[in-house]
């Protein structure tokens, strides 16, 4: 099984709050530096064309829609994220220093709830 965040579907639901439109925003510039850097961001929809290329079979995918709370795992991941790319994201005029410093705030607050990107699960067996 391979699985990835499909950044493709982050407006598949509206933001019920101020705080996760916001949140749909950051999300948004960090996914614009990532294509800036080079990123594949529709890797994850390639996934089970890839598996199935590279010769498994019974190959299938699903994508998965996960509303996490701040200070979960998810939101830890998102944390990381943000305080490793941060400072190119400002420095690209993507987002300001004080942006992602509420953005990291919110993700940390278990108050918050918010729809993280479709996971995407591709899988497949090994011909025999």
């Amino acid at each position: 099984m391979v699985e990835d965040f499909d950044s493709a579907f982050d407006s598949g639901t509206d933001p019920a709050t101020a705080d996760e439109a916001f949140l749909r925003y950051v999300k948004h510039a960090f996914t614009q530096m990532l294509a800036l850097r080079g990123g594949d961001i529709g890797y994850p929809r390639t996934l089970p064309h890839r598996l199935e290329r590279a010769g498994l079979g019974q190959v299938g995918g699903e994508g998965r829609l996960v509303f996490a709370r701040g200070g979960s795992a998810g939101a830890r991941v998102h944390v990381a994220n943000l305080r490793q790319v941060g400072g190119q994201m400002v420095a690209a005029g993507l987002v300001t220093t004080e942006e992602i410093s509420r953005a990291v705030c919110l993700l940390e607050d278990p108050a918050l709830i918010w729809a993280m990107p479709i996971m995407i699960s591709a899988w497949g067996r090994k011909a025999q």
